[in-house]
């Protein structure tokens, strides 16, 4: 009887847990390419890319998502990643599949240049609407002072100006 009901118990606890309320549709994450990642570096074969290993960050977004998202209007995913030279990237991919992933990535030279990635939001828009949103720790919105109306010559005579 004891036993019986332990087992009961049990079993009704495991549903609880596998069927709760919430789900997140986006996981996200990023890692960093170096020699590291080469499977080779990790068994000690001969590979050539151990001599000139890619250098970068990539950002991996999946996706799991209901099917009522995919009614009438079209679904985006649109990635803004703030890089490290404080520059901004913005990529838009329209979504056909209830499964997918994206993938981000900035190698070599291109890495170098943009200093990494510092933070990024991804967001899932459909129509007009952003209808959830994933962001990096670290994401803040850009602010920029007076930069629409100001030229740049006039911002370095300003800035020299003040010397």
């Amino acid at each position: 009887m004891i036993n019986r009901f332990i087992y009961s118990a049990a079993y009704l606890w495991c549903i609880a847990l596998l069927t709760g309320c919430s789900h997140e549709h986006l996981a996200v994450q990023t890692q960093y390419l170096n020699r590291d990642n080469l499977a080779s570096y990790r068994v000690r074969t001969p590979d050539p890319m151990l001599f000139a290993p890619l250098i970068g960050q990539r950002l991996i977004v999946d996706w799991v998502l209901p099917k009522n998202y995919f009614d009438q209007n079209p679904l985006y995913l649109q990635a803004t990643i703030h890089f490290g030279n404080r520059t901004v990237a913005v990529d838009t991919v329209e979504i056909h599949q209830r499964k997918g992933t994206y993938i981000y990535q900035i190698i070599d030279g291109d890495f170098c240049e943009k200093q990494g990635m510092l933070a990024f939001k991804i967001d899932l828009i459909k129509g007009d609407c952003v209808i959830e949103e994933w962001r990096h720790q670290l994401w803040a919105e850009l602010i920029t002072v007076g930069a629409a109306d100001v030229d740049k010559d006039s911002c370095e005579r300003k800035v020299h100006s003040g010397l």
